[in-house]
């Protein structure tokens, strides 16, 4: 169920640092044009993409440039080789498997 896919996502996230989702549905037709969108997105200088940045929004929802995040600061000089753009569904959490409580 729900919870327990919750506790599976979060343990291989807290273990591996992320998961791979199958069997979710989702047509291969669709996935082809996500990797095109996100292709054409990150190929944008990053003064196009600031307007999208993380800190536009209440909810950490969008771009976040190279270097600017660190996976573990304690072993780190410099941010992580990565550009991301957060996404997410607004849901209420309280009492969800998902809130991570």
């Amino acid at each position: 169920g729900e919870e327990e896919a919750a506790k599976e996502m979060g343990a291989a996230c807290r273990e591996y640092g992320f998961f791979y989702l199958i069997g979710h549905g989702v047509e291969e037709e669709l996935r082809e044009e996500l990797y095109a969108e996100m292709k054409r997105f990150f190929a944008l200088p990053a003064a196009a993409k600031q307007r999208l940045h993380t800190t536009s929004n209440a909810h950490h929802r969008g771009w976040t440039p190279m270097e600017e995040e660190m996976l573990d600061p304690s072993k780190q000089t410099r941010g992580d080789t990565k550009e991301g753009y957060y996404i997410g569904r607004d849901i209420p959490l309280q009492g969800h498997p998902m809130s991570g409580k």
